[in-house]
């Protein structure tokens, strides 16, 4: 991927999608740098660090898993 796709949000797609190859707990800032091409010091411009990205993977996983619930419910 090129700098010029680097934003917040591709950071947190990235990150689902290394979190579902590598695991939640092993998912860190320089494997996703890593899948960027660019230096873990270029993420902290979108992201807080690691804690504010493991948060953000998890609030679009609830986002997620409510909407599925939500739909279940509706029928």
């Amino acid at each position: 991927m090129s700098r010029e796709r680097l934003t917040p949000d591709a950071l947190v797609s990235a990150a689902v999608d290394l979190a579902d190859e590598i695991g939640f707990d092993h998912l860190t800032l320089s494997a996703l740098a890593k899948r960027f091409g660019v230096r873990d010091a270029s993420l902290y411009t979108h992201i807080r660090g690691l804690a504010d990205l493991q948060e953000r993977v998890a609030m679009l996983a609830l986002g997620e898993w409510a909407d599925t619930l939500g739909a279940a419910i509706a029928g």
